[in-house]
């Protein structure tokens, strides 16, 4: 009889567990509040969302791999142009460039394969012989110093681009 109350006690119990369980809330939503002025009788509606930065705007520059290039005799690029760099089979030419924040940059596959440029901000493949100019501005995306260019022809390295303004 005692184990059969003890039983009884234990599926009592275990019947309520399922009771008293918590529920979360509905979630609450609100529409946007009017607001009037005392001596208004027009409404005006609070903004219920903040304004964003466009997808192509970086927030933050992209950080050099070194402060100087270790390819020694930088070549320059032209003032406000793009700096042309040619993808050899054996090496970039030049294997380093000087540039300016408002330079651009563009790539010549000089090569029977295609190859890949990364830029950190940008990239593409160029198929043999071909050339791709990037539109954009080095020094909106780079910092100051010595970027090196990762290309699928060069082990994952590539030329140097130092921005120095």
């Amino acid at each position: 009889m005692k184990r059969l109350a003890a039983v009884a006690l234990l599926l009592t119990g275990l019947a309520a567990c399922g009771k008293d369980e918590p529920k979360l809330a509905d979630p609450v939503t609100t529409a946007p509040q009017a607001i009037t002025a005392p001596n208004d009788s027009t409404p005006t509606t609070t903004p219920t969302t903040t304004p964003t930065t466009s997808p192509t705007t970086p927030t933050t520059l992209i950080e050099p791999d070194a402060s100087t290039p270790a390819a020694s005799g930088c070549g320059n690029a032209p003032e406000g142009g793009a700096a042309q760099i040619t993808l050899n089979p054996d090496v970039p030419s030049p294997r380093c460039v000087i540039v300016h924040s408002e330079n651009q940059l563009t790539f010549v596959n000089n090569t029977a394969a295609p190859q890949t440029v990364d830029l950190g901000y940008d990239h593409a493949t160029l198929q043999p012989h071909e050339t791709h100019a990037f539109p954009e501005h080095v020094g909106d995306y780079w910092a100051r110093g010595v970027h090196r260019v990762n290309t699928s022809l060069y082990a994952g390295s590539g030329p140097e681009v130092w921005l120095q303004g």
